[in-house]
Formats: C-alpha cells, sequence, structure tokens
C-alpha cells in the first residue's frame, strides 16, 4: 500500500491529500513494525525481530531506534551463536 501511495505522489506531487495519506501510513508502518520486532526481542525472538527491524528501515532509513536496537540483536545472535 506504501508503494502505491509513493507512486501516487511521484504522479501528481501537488496532492496534499495523497501526501498526507503517505505520510500517516508510512509512520503507522514504522511504529507497527517497530513495536513488534521490540516484542520479539524481547521474547528472545532475535530472527523476526532482525527481520522487522529491516523492514522497517526499508521504509525510514533513518530511524534511528530501529538502526541502534538492529545492531544491538545482531550483536547479541552473534554471540549466542559462539556458545552453542
Amino acid at each position: 500500500a506504501l508503494e502505491m501511495f509513493n507512486i501516487s505522489m511521484q504522479l501528481d506531487s501537488g496532492n496534499k491529500t495523497s501526501a498526507q495519506r503517505y505520510t500517516k501510513l508510512k509512520s503507522e508502518l514504522t511504529d507497527t513494525y517497530h513495536r513488534d520486532a521490540s516484542l520479539a526481542y524481547r521474547r528472545q525472538e532475535l530472527e523476526k525481530a532482525i527481520e522487522l527491524w529491516q523492514k522497517l528501515l526499508t521504509i525510514d532509513p533513518d530511524h534511528v531506534h530501529a538502526i541502534n536496537y538492529l545492531v544491538q540483536a545482531q550483536r547479541l545472535k552473534d554471540k549466542l551463536q559462539r556458545l552453542e
């Protein structure tokens, strides 16, 4: 859905309604991915958490919290793998 809004905005860059909806949808998606990734991380479902933060970063590459938590989850995963 986000991709369709992006295409719509490219075709009609002056469409304020599409721009507002795009911004709202982007925010909702990033919030959902971050919340779900954080829950997965707390449950020690590191693969799932990493995957969700990576998806979030495809939508918002500058999401500071996702970047930091992704690095943290990857480091923890690496440490756990070395212990096995």
